[in-house]
């Protein structure tokens, strides 16, 4: 028995194109929300960097393989009700070459939730450009889970344990 057999691959690019799909409906209802109202009702601030550490290697295996330099940064801003807010982040080596300490920058932030911020170095909200990005891998994997659901064996009846195990 193959380990990556036609059902398995169905199941298999069933699984992912369900992951991008729900990706995109993360991206559109959760993120894209949090965009609007900075754009909408965001108050800008400036914010200082107040540390950057050494760069340093990382060297990390399995699911999540981020391998190469990077360099932590911390910095501050006041918001205009006088509230001091931190953040840190991590930065790729080659993207950080600019990160010096007293160093300002703009950041956009919620009057009602300073925490929630964006800048320029970016916070990890996503928007529609994320969604187009994921267009196509969705529609490579629609069409090979289509694929491989014309090519399943006809007795195939659904994925079961491997090895079988015994009725005793």
């Amino acid at each position: 028995m193959l380990v990556f057999n036609t059902p398995y691959r169905l199941l298999l690019f069933t699984s992912v194109t369900l992951l991008l799909i729900g990706s995109c409906f993360w991206i559109r209802f959760v993120n894209m929300p949090i965009l609007e109202e900075l754009n909408a009702r965001g108050l800008t601030a400036q914010a200082q960097v107040v540390w950057v550490g050494e760069p340093y290697r990382v060297l990390r295996r399995g699911n999540y393989s981020r391998t190469g330099w990077r360099i932590d940064m911390k910095y501050q801003y006041r918001t205009q009700s006088g509230v001091l807010i931190e953040d840190e982040k991590t930065f790729v080596k080659q993207n950080a070459k600019r990160l010096t300490v007293g160093r300002t920058f703009d950041v956009v932030y919620l009057p009602d939730a300073p925490a929630i911020h964006n800048s320029a170095y970016g916070n990890g909200y996503a928007g529609a450009g994320m969604i187009y990005a994921l267009l196509p891998l969705i529609a490579v994997c629609a069409f090979m889970t289509m694929f491989y659901w014309r090519r399943r064996p006809a007795e195939w009846t659904g994925p079961k344990l491997w090895p079988p195990i015994a009725a005793g």
